[in-house]
Parts: C-alpha cells; structure tokens; sequence
C-alpha cells in the first residue's frame, strides 16, 4: 500500500484500487470494505486534520487482516509524525 497524506478538516481516510489490480467489481469493493474498516480502527486516536489515500497493491489482496491492520497502522503512524 501507498499513502498519501493531505491537511483536511478532521481525520479522513479514502482507500483505491484500480481495475488493473482487481477486475471484479465485487473484489474491488470487498478490499476498499477492509481497508476503510482497518483504517478506521488506526485514524480513532489520531487528533490532527489529515487526509490520507490508502492505495491497495495487489499483494494486499491475498494477505491475512491482521497483517493488513499492523501495516495500515504503521503507515498512517508514520506519515502524521512526517507531517509534524
């Protein structure tokens, strides 16, 4: 996964996948569920107005939640102490 971090009004989080890495709809929409699920667990304590834009890679399709909710949380950890 990429980031991508922007200043917004609260904490907010947008997940993308494009057709190339998942051409059924229903995968698409199945991984961005996750990833809005698992980022939204990471963003609770989070107090600054950031924006961040989650890019789902195609490893991220075959790997176990709990591997994809220590890395969501990692990335965004690491991206709002680069913004301070």
């Amino acid at each position: 996964m990429t980031i991508i971090l922007q200043e917004a009004a609260g904490p907010k989080c947008a997940c993308v996948i494009s057709k190339k890495t998942a051409k059924r709809a229903v995968d698409r929409n199945s991984a961005k569920r996750a990833c809005r699920e698992l980022a939204r667990a990471a963003l609770a304590h989070i107090k600054r107005p950031v924006a961040f834009v989650l890019h789902i890679k195609p490893a991220a399709l075959k790997a176990p939640r709990a591997e994809l909710s220590k890395d969501i949380a990692s990335l965004i950890r690491e991206a709002v102490q680069y913004a301070e």
